[in-house]
């Protein structure tokens, strides 16, 4: 892609993601806490010029028409994400266990984290997954503890932005971005 970019995340997601995917097409994600379909959206990016697909869940009733509107061919679902089944919704909706990106931002940051530990991550791995601890708010040791659990499902923390998000790669996938 020669052509001006323009990335629409609030701090850079998209971007990362597009550098450490070297611009691949055709990729999935899923994006938890999506909220509005463009505006400062970690996915939209890689929909529009990358022709990813993905499954994009969020809580908010006000942003639906926004959603058809803006991204129709997006599948978007109104749900609490606590109360999702992900193995399922994976299923009913024809995704691999594998997916490349996860784009995970619920508010307050325990609910982000809330999220995360009931997605199986011993049946679903992800190539990148971009977290929003919010470390500038929530402290030190709730972002470490968010660490560690990634850790122990054998990410890598690639990158902090803004004591904000961080960026993980799974290990299998970190040989590809060497």
């Amino acid at each position: 892609m020669s052509e001006q970019l323009e990335f629409y995340s609030q701090l850079g997601q998209d971007s990362v993601v597009f550098s450490l995917f070297k611009e691949k097409r055709d990729g999935t994600f899923l994006d938890i806490g999506c909220s509005v379909p463009k505006h400062i959206n970690n996915t939209y990016f890689l929909e529009k010029n990358l022709n990813w697909k993905g499954l994009s869940l969020d809580l908010d009733d006000g942003i639906v028409e926004d959603w058809k509107q803006h991204r129709p061919d997006s599948k978007f679902i109104l749900v609490n994400a606590l109360n999702v089944d992900y193995l399922k919704l994976l299923e009913e909706n024809n995704f691999p266990t594998k997916i490349d990106f996860l784009s995970l931002d619920l508010e307050p940051w325990d609910l982000t984290f809330d999220v995360l530990k009931k997605i199986p991550l011993e049946k679903i791995q992800f190539n990148c997954i971009a977290y929003e601890h919010d470390g500038y708010r929530s402290g030190d040791e709730f972002k470490q503890k968010t660490r560690t659990y990634l850790e122990s499902y054998d990410y890598i923390l690639f990158t902090e932005l803004n004591n904000q998000d961080d960026i993980w790669v799974h290990s299998t996938f970190a040989e590809n971005i060497k």
